[in-house]
């Protein structure tokens, strides 16, 4: 990686990286069992590498941030699969994205306002093998073109709040995410989050996207945590 810039004005970076990619990736073969109305099915878990290549230029001022990222992943998973095994496939990805942060409310308990793009150019290739139609494996980039909207109101009583809207445009729905943290003392954080999934994808256009798939799985989540 190789960066060069001061902490306000212009700035730049690039970096190169080739390593195994953050998913495994996964092919099966299945046996119908007549006599049980049973399926057995084996999964064969691989491990692939990408190239991974970035560029990022920006702008900081003391109340503002202007960044425009891309990065091209380029896998190379070449291997040779039993035609009887349904195996899941990829291909190269590019994608950009503009951020732009704001800081509105000034002080010193922090607090911003952000709102980023991301749009991914390429498709997931075909699944290879034996069922390639009734196969659905899930994209290793799940939204394709979506706006994030962020808030992280100021620190209030040891209370800080940090609020997220993601809005996939190609498969429209939404996720709405709030995180509020209380920091009881040096040691002791209190946390409490929620995440609400919205698809507006019909079920009559069998609709397949991340936010369909898990429409139903809102999350309520809270914990402790203590710092030794």
């Amino acid at each position: 990686q190789l960066a060069i810039g001061e902490e306000k004005g212009m700035w730049g970076a690039v970096s190169y990286a080739y390593k195994p990619m953050n998913q495994l990736l996964l092919s099966y073969d299945k046996a119908y069992l007549m006599d049980s109305n049973d399926a057995r099915v084996t999964i064969y878990p691989r491990v692939a590498y990408h190239h991974v290549a970035s560029m990022d230029i920006g702008a900081r001022s003391a109340r503002a941030t202007a960044t425009l990222s891309g990065v091209a992943d380029l896998p190379t998973d070449h291997v040779e699969f039993p035609e009887l095994r349904t195996s899941q496939q990829v291909g190269n990805m590019y994608l950009i994205s503009p951020t732009f942060t704001v800081n509105p409310f000034g002080g010193a308990n922090g607090g911003n306002v952000s709102v980023s793009y991301l749009r991914v150019f390429g498709t997931d290739p075909p699944v290879s093998g034996k069922y390639p139609d009734a196969s659905q494996f899930d994209s290793r980039y799940p939204y394709k073109s979506a706006f994030l909207l962020g808030a992280q109101f100021p620190t209030w009583r040891k209370l800080t709040a940090d609020f997220r809207l993601l809005f996939d445009m190609k498969n429209p729905g939404t996720i709405v995410s709030w995180n509020f943290s209380y920091a009881a003392d040096r040691d002791w954080r209190l946390f409490m989050a929620t995440d609400v999934l919205t698809s507006f994808t019909g079920d009559s256009a069998g609709g397949n996207d991340f936010i369909h798939r898990y429409r139903e799985n809102d999350r309520v989540a809270g914990g402790v945590t203590y710092v030794f």
